[in-house]
């Protein structure tokens, strides 16, 4: 029976997730840090893409490590023989010591064959280790336009075929290529691996889901799906998440004989941010976005579920560190979820022309900021109609105080005099402050002005 859950008018808010930005601070090339990202234990691997067609700015692969609560670059990536023109780190993923690169347009004469770069670490350092190229070698097959190690198994999309590939004696070789009548695009956009289950993308006459169930060693295809969305789906513990941005609405799937079938649904606040990016795990959900609909350029907001007694909760949005109001910062617009640790790339983020670099935050979603600030932080009063109040032991620790709108558009920045806040200028709504502390810490906080 299906469960329709509606979140109108209450809200638990819970503790909020501390997020430390990252970026390259070596080998630096290429623009839109984050364009593709992958999360293994300490280490995170992450890309840039070429831009302006030139080999001073060509796309990279940087590799990461999380220590403490800092991420540092310990790696870049690169081959001699990548072109510009190669979209080498189009996609990337790490686990267990290995990474895989995939340059979908790499080929003779600009053929667009595409290839896969495997590396694995010796030593503490990964190394380049084994090219895999197109199978059937036609001209814009772009293999390797989305790769995933999962399970000590490699699976590449193409444009044709898709390719499964497993590590025998260090070397990777292929075990099942999947073909499906009149589709192509295979895994271009998607590739979701969960307990025995596979999902990948597919073209033909709109986007299509296609589930496969492992069974001796070998994936069996089960059925095929348009769930009436792009991108913003999400496979997860044996259920589809599924987000509908038109309709403020999170739909979940579980797989019964044969087919995805609806089972709960939650709405969320309404926006006019185009929400197409989903991750989820047992506590958490969030959203992500490439687009909006009133022309007003902004910070892009992250939305953030929280599970409780199996209801999901929205909590107050995310927001990247974009010191430019009125500025697209594309924060969201690539989200990884692993386990406990969540990557957000903001891929305008910094931007400078003619380099826009971008930058990326991770987080882990067990803890929160107020492990380590105490709960005695607070505003007053809340609702206000004028001034508002801050009371906290911790006050020194304050670096800035930023407002904005519930859309997302910052209204100012304070710097000094913490103790008050001067809200009589702003109309009557709602508004989340940012508090930055000198750790690098953030908090936000919602406030209602009457």
């Amino acid at each position: 029976m299906k469960n329709i859950y509606f979140l109108l008018f209450t809200q638990v808010i819970f503790s909020q997730l501390q997020l430390a930005s990252f970026y390259p601070t070596s080998g630096a090339s290429g623009g839109f840090f984050g364009s593709s990202m992958a999360i293994d234990g300490n280490e995170i691997v992450s890309s840039t893409v070429s831009i302006n067609g030139t080999l001073t700015q060509v796309g990279k692969v940087y590799v990461f490590n999380k220590i403490g609560n800092q991420i540092i670059q310990s790696q870049t990536l690169f081959e001699n023989d990548v072109l510009h023109t190669d979209v080498y780190g189009n996609s990337v993923d790490i686990e267990n010591d290995r990474i895989a690169v995939g340059a979908p347009r790499q080929g003779l004469n600009s053929s667009n064959t595409g290839a896969v770069y495997m590396y694995k670490k010796v030593n503490g350092n990964y190394q380049f280790h084994q090219k895999i190229l197109s199978i059937t070698n036609d001209q814009d097959d772009r293999f390797g336009t989305k790769v995933k190690i999962f399970n000590n198994r490699l699976y590449i999309g193409s444009n044709n075929n898709f390719y499964v590939y497993d590590l025998v004696n260090d070397d990777w070789i292929l075990s099942q290529t999947i073909t499906l009548p009149n589709v192509n695009s295979l895994g271009f956009a998607k590739i979701l691996v969960s307990n025995n289950q596979l999902l990948i993308s597919s073209l033909s006459n709109g986007l299509y889901y296609n589930t496969f169930e492992l069974s001796n060693n070998q994936w069996v295809y089960q059925n095929s799906q348009n769930f009436n969305t792009s991108l913003g789906l999400f496979l997860y513990d044996s259920k589809i998440y599924v987000v509908q941005p038109q309709q403020f609405l999170i739909n979940i799937y579980e797989f019964s004989n044969d087919n995805w079938v609806l089972n709960s649904s939650f709405n969320y606040t309404p926006t006019d941010q185009m929400f197409d990016k989903i991750v989820v795990n047992d506590s958490n959900i969030f959203l992500g976005s490439n687009s909006y609909i009133l022309q007003m350029a902004r910070k892009f907001p992250v939305k953030y579920f929280k599970k409780d007694n199996n209801n999901w909760l929205e909590q107050p949005n995310l927001y990247g560190q974009e010191p430019f109001s009125g500025f697209d910062d594309y924060f969201g617009s690539n989200i990884i979820l692993e386990g406990d640790s969540l990557i957000i790339a903001a891929t305008f983020e910094y931007s400078f022309v003619p380099v826009p670099t971008g930058r990326s935050y991770y987080a882990d979603t067990t803890l929160s900021l107020n492990d380590n600030i105490p709960n005695s932080f607070y505003f007053y009063p809340n609702p206000t109609k004028d001034f508002l109040h801050l009371e906290d032991s911790f006050i020194n620790e304050v670096r800035s105080i930023s407002v904005f709108q519930i859309d997302g558009k910052m209204i100012n920045t304070i710097n000094s005099n913490f103790e008050s806040i001067d809200l009589r200028n702003l109309t009557k709504g709602v508004y989340f402050l940012k508090i930055l502390f000198n750790n690098d810490s953030i908090i936000t906080k919602k406030v209602i002005k009457n």
